[in-house]
């Protein structure tokens, strides 16, 4: 009698675990299918917005007429200017694409105030330094580049032009300890002149180029605060590699990207949104 009470209580014992095991499988299953739902949204959400910024990034490499290369402590930026270029008509034609593609769920948005920027001036940035770079009026205008904070070793120009010859005026360079080297190649060679000025300061530099004629071309080169550099073209075309010296910024990658808060991607169904812009390099 006793071996069969004890019998039945370890089988109501046995019974009592495997029933509890199987609310826990259960409620795992439940977690887990809950889990896997939960990230292939999110995977949703990321494809779309690598898309994006893939059609973007094609746009700049096919048709802005500027590359780029970076390494950890050096940016390299080559471009001829003028020149003819359809970039703003491609991307006014992709961002008429996505939001005809993508009008509600998925829906795509584009903040046109930095769609203008990025028309009108090629404008990216430099990361994490915080470097702006842009042009005045693109194709035609001015190259600037601007940094946030001190936080450039120093810059390196290169500059070619079908002209015959070339005078430099460095009378309103400053001396200090920030390497500033220019070099400009003409059909009568190459000139190098290598300054040392305070990049807190205005510096100019004039480069007068001889054209053949009465009137010379003259391009304007100036450096200020906080080391924000201007080439005036002044109408002359010319092909130019501008090299940044970056300061090293510990454990952190260098990028190049489109301002900040360029297009959402808002999935009301599924409660998602994200604001990003455009990672170039």
């Amino acid at each position: 009698m006793k071996k069969a009470v004890l019998l039945t209580l370890g089988m109501l014992f046995l019974s009592s675990l495997v029933f509890s095991l199987a609310i826990l499988l259960f409620h795992n299953t439940q977690g887990t299918e809950s889990r896997f739902a939960e990230l292939s949204l999110y995977d949703r959400l990321y494809d779309l917005d690598s898309s994006v910024q893939r059609g973007f990034k094609e746009i700049f490499t096919r048709n802005s007429g500027i590359t780029l290369a970076l390494t950890d402590d050096l940016v390299s930026i080559t471009e001829t200017l003028p020149h003819s270029s359809n970039f703003r008509s491609e991307m006014d034609a992709y961002v008429n694409y996505l939001e005809a593609t993508y009008p509600t769920d998925p829906k795509v948005t584009i903040n046109d105030a930095i769609l203008t920027l990025i028309k009108n001036g090629v404008s990216f940035y430099i990361m994490p330094h915080d470097i702006l770079v842009e042009h005045s009026s693109f194709p035609s205008g001015n190259l600037e580049i601007t940094p946030q904070n001190l936080n450039v070793a120093n810059y390196s120009l290169s500059l070619t032009t079908t002209k015959q010859s070339v005078v430099f005026d460095d009378s309103s360079m400053t001396s200090g300890s920030f390497p500033l080297r220019v070099s400009v190649t003409t059909d009568s060679g190459t000139t190098v002149k290598e300054y040392n000025i305070n990049p807190t300061s205005l510096n100019t530099l004039t480069i007068a180029l001889d054209t053949g004629l009465p009137t010379e071309a003259t391009m304007t080169i100036t450096l200020d605060s906080p080391a924000q550099l201007v080439i005036n073209r002044g109408g002359v075309t010319t092909e130019h590699r501008i090299d940044i010296a970056l300061q090293p910024l510990a454990e952190e990658m260098n990028y190049i990207r489109f301002p900040n808060n360029f297009f959402t991607i808002n999935i009301p169904g599924d409660n998602l949104q994200k604001t990003g812009t455009v990672r170039i390099v």
